[in-house]
């Protein structure tokens, strides 16, 4: 009977999150040809601030959809007597397809833009290869195109185009658990803000939840909470089209966030207060991945509640939400508290079994993790004679 229930309320919550996603994909679509009709009939000076909007716009599509979507605007572009659009929308879909592929057409345009002595181009053109090369896991040279393209950006004076690069460096940071560092670029990047389209669309908020969690890393967790409320009244007050479903899933990661930091303060309180505003917002998202930390969020509640069975019934809701397709991560937090409940009621069988599961994939974590140890030995001063042991870093 438990198991007809459970697939009952799998099949319903599917069916929700395909409703939610439709209606995602037709504001997506709806925005997209409202800009894409204003860009072919106005002024090249006006044209230049819309181009950026219809890329984030794109990116709020399927996949599948957004590349159709970008294969409409480089026909669109082709016709223009300039080249730059057409260029820079080519150089946006490259984010489409295979890596060979997406190289091959970056490698063009870097080919194109040196003929063209044009150095913006060929500076964008090396950020996205460092992209492509940090997504293929090849770190060294991920970062050995980064620095290159913060070279040339640097050389044509256009600060506000580092940004991204000074988003990617601290990401890495970030990622390699090196928070000082990453620290510095995120405040960098806050200062200098960059393209404001993209900064209020989404990279903004992504930084500010990350400097919150780098305040959590080093157990200041006021000082997290604030971070993580900033970021969330931040991402409310700047969304002057509405919120979209990408913002309303920062600002439920970020009610996780603060709930797991009252359970540290151990305000149990305020931490299912969270919990419920988590649950609420996720109504109208439907994201599995979200629903199913809220369940694990909830174990740690009844958890240091003493409720040990009741932790067990919404860690195994988590598990069975999320079982075919669950995040590394996740999967992780998930295993990792489960020992802990069973350990506290005293079932070492169990205990054991899942600590099994978590220390498994702590090894692919930490596997990680010592990749990006390499950046560390990146500095601006000896970066060239550094290069050479990064590659000792890299997945092949």
């Amino acid at each position: 009977m438990e198991i007809s229930l459970s697939r009952k309320f799998n099949e319903v919550i599917f069916i929700f999150f395909l409703q939610c996603s439709l209606c995602t994909l037709s504001i997506a679509q709806s925005e997209f040809d409202s800009l894409l009709s204003e860009f072919q009939t106005v002024k090249s000076s006006k044209q230049i601030q819309l181009l950026d909007k219809i890329f984030i716009s794109i990116t709020k599509m399927d996949s599948s959809i957004g590349r159709e979507r970008t294969e409409r605007l480089l026909r669109i572009t082709n016709k223009f007597g300039s080249r730059n659009f057409y260029n820079n929308v080519l150089l946006f879909y490259s984010r489409f397809g295979a890596f060979t592929e997406r190289k091959k057409i970056v490698y063009g345009l870097y080919s194109t833009a040196s003929e063209d002595r044009d150095e913006l181009l060929m500076a964008r053109s090396l950020f996205v290869l460092s992209e492509i090369f940090h997504q293929e896991f090849r770190y060294d040279s991920s970062v050995h195109y980064l620095f290159k393209a913060r070279d040339l950006f640097k050389k044509i004076n256009l600060e506000f185009e580092t940004v991204p690069l000074l988003h990617m460096l601290g990401d890495l940071y970030f990622h390699a658990r090196l928070f000082d560092n990453a620290e510095k670029y995120y405040k960098e990047a806050i200062r200098i803000k960059g393209n404001l389209s993209d900064w209020y669309s989404w990279r903004y908020y992504v930084i500010l939840n990350n400097m919150a969690f780098i305040h959590k890393h080093r157990n200041s967790f006021d000082s997290s909470i604030a971070w993580f409320n900033f970021s969330i009244n931040e991402l409310l007050s700047n969304q002057e089209s509405g919120v979209y479903i990408i913002d309303t899933t920062r600002i439920i990661y970020a009610y996780i966030q603060l709930a797991d930091l009252y359970i540290l303060k151990k305000d149990y309180k305020t931490a299912l207060y969270y919990y419920y505003k988590g649950i609420s917002a996720n109504l109208s998202v439907g994201s599995v991945d979200m629903m199913t930390n809220l369940y694990i969020l909830k174990g740690k509640i009844f958890y240091n509640e003493g409720l040990y069975d009741s932790s067990l019934t919404y860690l195994r809701k988590a598990e069975r939400l999320n079982s075919q397709n669950i995040p590394l991560n996740i999967a992780r937090i998930l295993y990792d508290f489960y020992s802990q409940v069973y350990t506290a009621k005293g079932d070492y069988k169990n205990a054991l079994m899942t600590y099994k599961k978590y220390s498994l994939l702590v090894d692919s974590t930490n596997k990680q993790q010592n990749i990006f140890a390499g950046i560390q030995l990146i500095t601006d001063d000896y970066f060239e004679s550094a290069e050479s042991k990064i590659k000792t870093y890299e997945i092949r």
